[in-house]
């Protein structure tokens, strides 16, 4: 191996952060794990569905402010810290604050009240929870801004840290509270989602005030705002695309099904979520370390990189996707209860296509970080379109089943799609396999 890959990722400073962030996963996974099993068994798979969905359409919201911003902010601060362009990164964290502030007030609060009116039209879901869940959405932003900050920093632990541990830790302690206190419902169960992110957001604000380079207090700032904008935009595409076709099939139950197979359905996508951690994991790592393997033309070295952790996140997956699948109705009716056993079918299917998302590795994370996220528009958009059309025409009928199979079918199309494109523009293999 060469010296020049050990300058960019000594071995000491990649474990760390992966055993660090490891911890946190693990432990983020056991809190939500036990939290979503106290919800479902006190709601039941009707309610729990409610809430669901109302997520659902809250996280659709949120991209602006959130999901499109983060990946930019990881990339950006991560360069230009690196490169020691303190001015620009005082003016890409002011800019960032700004526009993040303009798209919640001003897009996405409007588009809360339509989305209240809309979705529970003709439908058993309270409009209610829509109000209670709303402010969700400057939580969420002002989380992803604070950890993805520090993730450009390559401060990993530290950024996840809140995400990762406070969050669900405190989120845990209000259900457990609500729930010995016998006052558990969809909407106490927002409110404490709510609650828990803006305390551990606080906090998370406070860390990284402290770890900010001490040399962009006190310089002028200096704003590369075109070149911001237009990432932004196309991230904001880009995400709208992922969320929706991450989500579509919990949107599409909520219109053309009902909120039982909602509930079903995300029992069955929590248990897939701990298949999957590994991958998790090693993609919050390498985020920033794929910025600059190719801001630095060392694409040889990236592509060794993506492989091998494409083929260690696989080795982990495939095994425990295994056996899960295998003892899947037994797993979800002595987590969830006996009113979730039809997830069973649905859990075997995301467990497969789960499986195919590890192997063919982090094409996502490495065409953002490669500053490459407008060339990956069409296949998103043609992953988004399969697996609408899929949702339409199977969830009528087959409910959490074919809603499972409508994001399988999606999750195939455009990780095929996005691996060829990576070996078309950076020439690169990044799959396990």
């Amino acid at each position: 191996m060469e010296k020049s890959l050990f300058a960019w990722l000594d071995l000491r400073d990649l474990v760390k952060p992966i055993a660090g962030v490891g911890l946190l996963k693990i432990s983020s996974l056991a809190f939500t794990t036990i939290a979503s099993i106290i919800v479902a068994r006190q709601l039941g798979p009707a309610a729990y569905g409610q809430v669901t969905f109302v997520l659902a359409v809250m996280s659709l919201l949120s991209i602006p402010s959130n999901n499109a911003m983060g990946p930019l902010l990881v990339r950006e601060v991560s360069v230009h810290e690196q490169a020691g362009r303190w001015s620009i990164l005082s003016g890409l964290l002011s800019w960032s604050r700004k526009v993040t502030a303009g798209a919640v007030l001003v897009i996405l609060f409007p588009l809360t009240i339509g989305a209240t009116v809309v979705f529970t039209r003709n439908q058993s879901i309270d409009a209610m929870l829509f109000v209670i869940a709303a402010p969700l959405l400057v939580a969420w932003a002002l989380a992803g801004r604070v950890s993805n900050t520090l993730l450009g920093l390559q401060r990993t632990v530290l950024a996840q840290f809140f995400d990762w541990f406070a969050h669900p830790a405190i989120y845990l302690l209000c259900i457990g509270t609500l729930w010995y206190f016998q006052s558990l419902g969809p909407a106490t169960v927002l409110g404490s989602t709510l609650f828990a992110l803006a305390f551990a957001t606080l906090v998370g604000y406070l860390v990284l005030q402290n770890n900010l380079p001490a040399d962009i207090r006190s310089v002028e700032k200096e704003f590369l705002q075109r070149d911001w904008i237009s990432s932004w935009r196309y991230f904001i595409f880009l995400q709208l695309i992922s969320v929706a076709n991450l989500r579509a099939p919990i949107l599409f139950m909520g219109l053309l099904s009902n909120e039982t197979e909602i509930g079903l359905y995300r029992v069955a996508e929590n248990i897939t979520s701990m298949v999957a951690v590994s991958f998790l994991i090693i993609n919050i790592v390498l985020g920033p370390y794929v910025s600059r393997l190719h801001a630095s033309g060392q694409l040889e070295e990236l592509g060794r990189i993506a492989r091998s952790a494409a083929r260690i996140a696989l080795g982990v997956t495939l095994p425990a996707a295994f056996v899960i699948g295998l003892f899947g109705e037994w797993v979800i009716v002595f987590l969830f209860g006996v009113e979730y056993e039809d997830a069973a079918l649905p859990l075997a299917l995301l467990l497969i296509s789960q499986v195919l998302n590890v192997a063919c590795g982090s094409v996502g994370l490495i065409l953002n970080m490669a500053g490459l996220e407008k060339r990956a528009l069409r296949s998103w958009f043609i992953a988004l379109v399969v697996n609408i059309l899929a949702c339409t025409v199977l969830i009528p009928v087959y409910g959490a089943l074919g809603a499972a199979v409508a994001i399988g079918a999606s999750t195939i199309v455009w990780n095929i799609s996005l691996l060829n494109l990576i070996r078309k523009l950076l020439g690169i293999n990044v799959a396990a396999v």
